[in-house]
């Protein structure tokens, strides 16, 4: 706490070390008032759209479209389209900055995306042993059953969300043995087996990149510890990839034991 005779008494520095007293909230208010007036003029600074026709291509490369782009940075279409056209080449700072702050979480679940993603996520569940039936019944009324979704370009950001979320959550070895064979027998992978991007859609075209195998072909015993130390490393707690490779915590303690006595 500020002590009385403290020298930043009558500046911001005093408000900032816990003055409350009018000496250091009026020079507190000043900076506030001067640093909002700043911030307003330099979003109605001119400045080349270059920024701003990369980002929009890099959305739209994601399948969003320009009218949800710009709904979610509260901006018109027509200025966006006017500067994707070559009609302006110059924006609003301001513009610029309301362009590039745009995050997948400001997408209302409406609007589309590419389907790419969404499509590796739900073959690689059902490559893992899930089958299709409970992979719509987890994703909810979003999913269409029709299997429109393996040749649709775009899916709702919604659907792309809700697969998401069953893929993050769905155990890496599924109850059906016919499913998996059945997927890996059409060159779908295992979600060990690639490098999930985090993220609802990924560029047109876009196709899982393999990652090192994990564990050894023909030891069963060494590949669930070696998975399970694999996730462990990834950031996921014992407990989780645990549940994630369908075993029990302290079976894969048991296993690793026995390697080391073997090993020994």
């Amino acid at each position: 706490m500020i002590t009385p005779d403290d020298r930043r008494h009558g500046s911001r520095a005093g408000y900032l070390a816990g003055c409350r007293h009018t000496c250091c909230t009026e020079p507190n208010f000043r900076y506030q008032k001067r640093s909002k007036i700043r911030f307003q003029r330099e979003g109605t600074q001119i400045v080349p759209a270059a920024p701003v026709r990369k980002r929009v291509a890099w959305w739209a490369e994601r399948g969003v479209s320009i009218n949800a782009l710009t709904a979610a940075a509260n901006l018109g279409s027509g200025t966006i389209s006017e500067l994707i056209t070559g009609e302006r080449d110059h924006c609003l700072k301001g513009t610029v900055r309301a362009v590039l702050a745009v995050r997948w979480e400001h997408l209302p679940d409406h609007a589309l995306c590419g389907a790419d993603l969404t499509r590796a996520r739900v073959y690689s569940m059902m490559a893992a042993g899930h089958p299709l039936d409970w992979i719509c019944e987890q994703a909810g009324e979003g999913f269409p059953k029709s299997g429109v979704w393996r040749s649709q370009e775009r899916v709702t950001l919604g659907t792309a969300r809700a697969l998401q979320a069953v893929y993050d959550a769905a155990p890496l070895e599924g109850p059906s043995r016919a499913s998996a064979v059945k997927a890996r027998n059409k060159g779908h992978d295992h979600p060990l087996a690639w490098d999930d991007p985090g993220v609802p859609a990924m560029p047109f075209g876009w196709s899982p990149r393999r990652t090192p195998t994990i564990g050894r072909p023909g030891r069963p015993e060494s590949t669930a510890v070696e998975n399970f130390d694999w996730l462990v490393s990834q950031g996921v707690t014992p407990a989780r990839a645990a549940e994630r490779l369908g075993v029990q915590l302290d079976s894969v303690r048991d296993k690793r034991r026995q390697l080391e006595r073997r090993a020994s």
